[in-house]
Formats: structure tokens, sequence, C-alpha cells
């Protein structure tokens, strides 16, 4: 006789004698009687796609073990189901409104049985999962079913029912169940999933699942052999706990991974080795957390990482996750086209209030002739009026540009010019107020918050040497009214003699703020507020020149991870005047930075004809400088100084305008310096 799939039914009378060789999917259970009123809640019902029905058994207040056969779709595939499931749990009458509802958003299946795990959308309370059987069912063993398959009498009941099995026989991965003396027992379609447990003096223990079955005395059905196939739970050896830790590894916008994991009921007071590598054995013990979290920081872009946990109660270490990977991000500033290469953009000012912006597209070796990409027409945008920023504020992978822009009369907009597939769309206002005078406070940008949107800063200046630091972070699409993240005390800071710079300090996958104060006497020093997530710590003094070693007014800031060690570097260019420059780093380290580091010297180069911009350009996970350089007589040329592990390489020209054709001076750039 052909085997058949079970789908949903109920204990069916009659299990009697024969052993199940080729026994079809188990479905419901006949034979049985209904369970009482709030028994049993750990068994669930699961809906699938409309299509069919199953049981289940909640074994961890996220997760529940069913058959794999439910999932056929799924191809023993781990992910979503092809179907979208729905699971009731400890609802006994289904006509009712107990227990919880709640959808499946992953599987993991077992190879070797009829088995898969599936999580829920959210963790069930109220109701405690079964324990699983950690010991071997042995023949003559009476086991309770459940399930809420097809009966004797009901195509598709309502409730929860059940029944008690003897174990007829004990296989490596199955065991065989006949009806227990005079019930007739079975399982009938709709029961696949459901549990059959022990019942001992602590509560119920599961042993195995419903997998198939002859359907013996089932609504419907013809069958006279009876029996029911079972997969085993007692002997996974580890699987179950390594899958329920649920690990995953998702990779900040810059510099980090961040690890999570469920904690499992069974181990509520567990710690947790956490390892990782960058191959897939991840032998390397990164630390031990108490809680079900980690952020790998400060690491290089575009390395792909292997992690795994290993859970330790009361000394003992339990079963290691499953090993997952994440690959780190490339971080990317002004990179318009979503190619993981940062592009060069600048404002030219035509004068009259005429305005266009202009884009060099990175090609990894060099640089696109500069493109238009929008223009205000006549007398409608002022580059005086206007302080740019850039970022991806939509989060979609491709770097727009943000415009703030003073009316005056304390009138200020956000506009931005979000970046397309071609383009970029229009000037769009996505923020207004009336009582912010933009021309009293210096703007820097960055995913302050680790969100994966980019986010405006602002510190303003109330005088008195008192600055307020305000963020704007980006919703759907606008940003939302400024909140104050820091404030100085009276006299404690002047914006005026402040260079502000952003970037990922610690590396930690947030983005900081920087900034170079300039004290009498020719001295600086470095500052840095560390972003905590939800605002930032004080300022804190990172390095300082000594008292007549550094003028900051002859110093451009920038920043950027130019050795490619996962922290985000601050630069600077110095001008020594008689067109004598430097290029100076600060390299980050994971407590500060060093001391200012010569990178590059010249000769022949007048900061007054040059505007500096930085980028990964090339795409290698190390940040580059760009400037353009103004030869007079309208030829202006554009230079990259490429990162490298100890440095900067000497600058090569990528660009030259004709003569005539573009001069520095009208020229904003984007994320200029």
């Amino acid at each position: 006789m052909s085997s058949r799939r079970l789908r949903a039914g109920l204990l069916a009378a009659g299990l009697a004698g024969a052993s199940l060789l080729s026994a079809g999917s188990a479905g419901a259970i006949t034979g049985g009687a209904p369970a009482p009123d709030g028994s049993f809640p750990f068994s669930a019902k699961l809906d699938i796609g409309g299509v069919r029905s199953c049981s289940g058994t909640l074994i961890d207040v996220q997760w529940l073990l069913t058959a794999s056969s439910c999932f056929p779709e799924n191809n023993g595939q781990d992910g979503a189901p092809a179907k979208a499931t729905t699971a009731t749990i400890g609802r006994t009458n289904l006509t009712g409104t107990g227990g919880q509802v709640a959808p499946v958003t992953r599987l993991a299946f077992r190879a070797d049985r009829n088995l898969v795990l599936a999580r829920l959308a959210a963790p069930v309370t109220g109701i405690t999962p079964v324990k699983v059987a950690t010991t071997a069912p042995a023949k003559d063993d009476v086991v309770r079913i459940t399930g809420y398959g097809r009966t004797a009498t009901e195509w598709v009941p309502d409730r929860l029912h059940s029944a008690t099995a003897t174990v007829d026989a004990v296989a490596a991965t199955t065991l065989n169940l006949l009806p227990q003396a005079g019930n007739g027992a079975t399982t009938c379609k709709g029961d696949s999933g459901g549990p059959a447990f022990r019942e001992t003096g602590g509560g119920a223990e599961l042993v195995a699942v419903h997998s198939t079955s002859w359907q013996h005395g089932c609504f419907g059905e013809t069958e006279t052999r009876q029996g029911a196939v079972e997969s085993r739970v007692d002997n996974l050896g580890g699987w179950l706990e390594s899958q329920l830790l649920d690990l995953t590894a998702t990779p900040a916008p810059q510099h980090a991974i961040t690890l999570s994991w469920a904690r499992i009921s069974s181990q509520a007071n567990a710690s947790y080795r956490v390892y990782g590598s960058t191959t897939p054995d991840a032998p390397t013990l990164l630390g031990t957390v108490t809680t079900p979290g980690f952020t790998h920081t400060a690491l290089a872009a575009n390395q792909t990482w292997y992690y795994k946990i290993v859970p330790v109660v009361n000394g003992q270490d339990g079963p290691a996750s499953t090993v997952v990977s994440a690959t780190t991000a490339v971080p990317t500033v002004t990179d318009f086209t979503g190619d993981k290469k940062d592009d060069i953009g600048a404002f030219y000012d035509y004068t009259n209030d005429t305005t266009s912006m202009y884009n060099w597209v990175s090609t990894g070796a060099g640089f696109s002739d500069a493109t238009t990409k929008w223009s205000s027409g006549q007398g409608n945008w002022s580059i005086a009026k206007t302080k740019f920023v850039t970022g991806d504020f939509n989060g979609d992978g491709k770097g727009d540009i943000a415009g703030v822009y003073y009316y005056g009369n304390a009138l200020t907009r956000i506009f931005v010019w979000q970046a397309t597939d071609t383009g970029f769309t229009g000037a769009t206002p996505r923020w207004e107020s009336n009582g912010w005078d933009a021309s009293k406070a210096k703007f820097v940008s960055g995913d302050f918050n680790g969100d994966g949107k980019t986010d405006i800063a602002a510190f303003a200046d109330y005088g008195n040497g008192v600055a307020k630091l305000f963020v704007w972070e980006y919703g759907t699409d606008k940003f939302a009214d400024p909140t104050v993240k820091w404030q100085s005390n009276p006299g404690g800071w002047n914006t005026s003699q402040s260079q502000f710079v952003t970037g990922d300090f610690n590396g930690d996958g947030k983005t900081d703020i920087g900034a170079l104060y300039s004290y009498q006497g020719n001295t600086v020093r470095l500052f840095t507020w560390e972003s905590t997530g939800s605002g930032f710590t004080g300022a804190t003094s990172k390095w300082a020149s000594g008292t007549g070693q550094w003028e900051g007014a002859r110093t451009r800031l920038f920043t950027g991870d130019f050795n490619g060690d996962g922290r985000t570097d601050v630069g600077g260019t110095y001008d020594y005047g008689n067109n004598t420059t430097r290029i100076y780093v600060w390299s980050a380290t994971a407590t500060g930075f060093t001391d200012a580091t010569s990178k590059w010297l010249s000769n022949g180069w007048n900061m007054g004809q040059s505007k500096f911009t930085t980028g990964d350009f090339n795409g290698d996970g190390k940040t580059d400088i760009g400037a353009l350089y103004d030869y007079g007589g309208g030829v202006t040329r554009l230079f990259t100084w490429n990162g490298n592990p100890t440095g900067l390489d000497s600058p090569v020209e990528k660009w030259a305008s004709h003569p005539g054709g573009w001069a520095v001076g009208p020229t904003t750039l984007i994320n200029q310096y």
C-alpha cells in the first residue's frame, strides 16, 4: 500500500501489532480523547500557508519542534518558511482565545530524521516549554501523544486530543509506537510534528515527535495496519542547543560586527565564551560575556570573520553554537553610485545665486570627467548661505548630500539631494525651523546611533563660551527635530576656535566626533566625543601639542581610516608658508591616538590654491586623500594620495580641466576640509 502524508487529526482507535516499515506521514490522533482545557500547554498547532496543518511542541520560549515533512517547499533548506506559517501555542480549544499566536520566522532542519526547529517571531510568555529527554525510550515504555489532527469522527477537529501509546521498537533515529492495549490510538493527518512524551512525577519529558503513521481508524481511512513512527529527540548530540542559541552576526556600517544570540531557558545562568577568526574554525577566544551579545570592534574593511559561542553553565562548557560569518562593511562617505568606492562631488558657484553640482565618479584606478548632476537655475541658490554635509541618510547604500540653508531671521531648512541609480533627486526640504540660526553653528555628519543611516550634528555657539551639540537623526523620509547631546559650561568652549570632524575613532561601529581646539600661544588639543548610541561622552582630551608647537589656523583637519586597521584616524594639512605643506596623521589606537606623524612633505604646494577631501576612492578599505589644485587660467588638477598600512602614497594626478574650464575658488567640495 502506498504511503500517505499526515496532516491534521486526532488519535484514532485500533493501534495494534504491526511494525512500521513503509508508513506514510503522520497526521492526527484517533482512539484518544479530547484534552482537558489548559492541559499540555506546550502543544502547538501550525497553519502552513493555509494549505496544510501540523502539530508541534514548544521546547524553548521562542522555538518549536515539529516535522520537517510539514515544510516540503523548503526542500530541507534552513531559513524562512517558503509558505507563511503561524503557530498557536497552548490553546487546547481552538475556538477560544487562550494561549498565544505567533508567526514562524525561521526553520532549522535536521538532516538525519524528520525533524525541524521552528523559530517564533517573539518569545512565548506564561507557558512552560516541555523538557527534552536525554535518555532513550525503551521497548514497552508508555508515552503520551497529543495533536490537533484528524480524529476517528472529525475531519478538522477544533481542539487538542491526546492518548497513550506503547513503544514497540527503538532505532537510531526513530521509534515505533503501537496503541496501548485496548485504546487503538494512532496519529492522523494534522498530527505530524506533535509530541510523544513521558509523564513523570516531575512533569512531561519529550522523547519524540510524530513522523508517519498507517492512519488506522482515522476519519476517511480504511487501512487496517496499525502503528506510527516517531522521530527521536533524545540523542541529537548538542544540535538542539547549538540551534537554539540562534547566533547571528551583523556588520555595523563601519569597523565592527555585532553578534547576538538567544539565552536558552535551560541555561538561564550561563556565561558565554565568544570565539572568532578569519578562518571557518573560529578558534580564537575573543572574550567572555554574561549577556547574549558581543560587538567585535576595530575590524578592517571587507574582511570575512567567522564566529561561534560556547555557553558555560556551572563551570561546564555546553555545546557550541553553529558557526556564522559576516563581512565587514567598506565604510564610504561619498559613494554616490553604491559601488563601494567613494566619488568626489562639488558645488560650483556661478555667482548671482546660481549653483551647479558636479561629480567625479571613481573608476577604482581614476575618475570620470566632472559631470553635472544638478543645477539650481538662475538666482535660486546661494552657496554663501549653505553648509554642506554628506552621508547615506536613507540607508540605501548610496551617498546623499545635505545642505543646511540659512535664510536669515532664524529660518533654516535642511535640503537633501538623494542619490539615485542615475544621479540625484532635486534639493528636497527634509527639516525646517523658524528658530534656528545656522550661521552660528558648525555642522558635521555621521551615523551616530549606528542604525545604518547618517545623521547630522551641529555645535551651536551661544556666546560667553557656551556651546551645545545638537543631533538631527534621520527617520523614514526626513530629519527629526534636533536634540541636545552635550553642553559646555560657561566659558568652556568657543566654537570659533574649533575645527570639527567625525569618524569611528574607537572602532565600535558608531560615529564619534572630534575637534582640534586652538589655545593662545600656538597650542592645540585634540578632543573626542565618543558615541554611546543614544548620546555622547563628554569632550575628552586625546592629544596636546605642547606650548608654541602648533598653530591651529594653519591646519585643515580631516579624518579617515588611512591604514585600514578598523579605526578612524585624524589627519591634517599644515601650511608652513612659502609653498611648504605637510600632511600629518594621528593614528587611532585602542585608547586614543598616536602623536602627530608626518606622512607627506611638499616644497611646492600652495594651500591657498587647493581644497581637500577624503574617501576610499579605490575601494580597498583604506581612506585616501583628494585635492583640487588651481594652476591659474582656469586649469585645475585633481590629485589623490592613497592610504597604505604605514602612511600615504605619493600624490598622483587623476584629472585635469581644460584651460579656462575650472577654478578652485568658486568650488565647494562635498566633504571638504
